[in-house]
């Protein structure tokens, strides 16, 4: 028993030395030869990324291997080339399947290990999307005021509508006031409002959008025109239906937050 901790002891296995280390076939530490692979693979050196990908897989570390390239794809190819993203995504989760089906101690052919290294290595990239995240956890950790989230649904209207218990409660009101019924006007918001796009892009001339528009009755080329942020602005009350709304909030007199039926025609339904 002593000297199988003095063994484990040499190998940092336990018995009190320091903590294992794995490393490859040649002798290289695991952490750097899978380092390694990321940084070959960012400064695009195709030959020396596949050496360090092979070295893994003959190792025994191929899942490992799948694992991080679908982490590098996200964050150094990204936004340059999203398809390259899906690309690398369905090749190792494909491998990482198959490798499951044939069981612990058999593993698939790498090819697809071997095609995502090619494609990480040859695309362009890009990191704004890993610079995103780190900007906004080091912004939340610092309460920056950018990461507000109550101003941010306060300054956008258009957040609080049918899908939300504030929006229905509003939405009641408004139909009451309005001599409409709720579903009109959740369609009608919905429609003018809340499905507004940027950019929206024409595929074949939007034929279902613009017989959406017909059958609505709304303004469907405004949701062409290059909708801006701050545009989404709320059909104005008139005087008569601000004093209607206002009374029925004072008094209590709006639709609980649990309902979603609609108002009949001139009542709170």
């Amino acid at each position: 028993m002593e000297q199988f901790r003095m063994m484990a002891a040499a190998n940092g296995r336990g018995g009190g030395g320091a903590p294992y280390k794995p490393k490859t076939l040649s002798g290289v530490p695991y952490d750097e030869c899978i380092s390694g692979l990321q940084k070959m693979i960012r400064r695009g050196k195709e030959k020396e990324a596949l050496v360090l990908m092979q070295e893994l897989c003959s190792s025994g570390y191929p899942a490992a291997v799948a694992r991080r390239l679908m982490i590098i794809a996200v964050e150094d190819i990204g936004l340059a080339k999203p398809e390259v993203v899906s690309q690398v995504y369905t090749l190792c989760m494909g491998y990482l399947v198959l490798k499951k089906d044939m069981g612990a101690n058999r593993d698939p052919e790498p090819l697809a290990l071997y095609m995502s290294v090619m494609l990480l290595a040859r695309s362009p990239k890009n990191r704004e999307t890993d610079d995103a995240q780190i900007w906004l956890l080091s912004a939340r950790q610092k309460n920056l005021p950018e990461i507000d989230v109550q101003k941010i649904i306060d300054d956008n209207p258009c957040i609080p509508d049918r899908h939300t218990d504030r929006g229905k409660a509003r939405l009641r009101n408004l139909a009451v006031a309005r001599g409409t019924t709720y579903a009109e006007e959740a369609d009608r918001e919905f429609l003018e409002e809340g499905s507004l796009l940027y950019p929206h892009v024409q595929v074949e001339g939007n034929k279902w959008g613009r017989l959406v528009g017909e059958m609505f009755h709304y303004d469907y080329e405004r949701n062409l025109r290059g909708f801006q942020s701050g545009e989404e602005k709320p059909k104005p009350l008139s005087p008569e239906e601000t004093e209607i709304v206002a009374e029925l909030v004072s008094a209590g007199e709006f639709v609980s937050t649990d309902s979603n039926q609609a108002a009949s025609k001139g009542g709170r339904g």
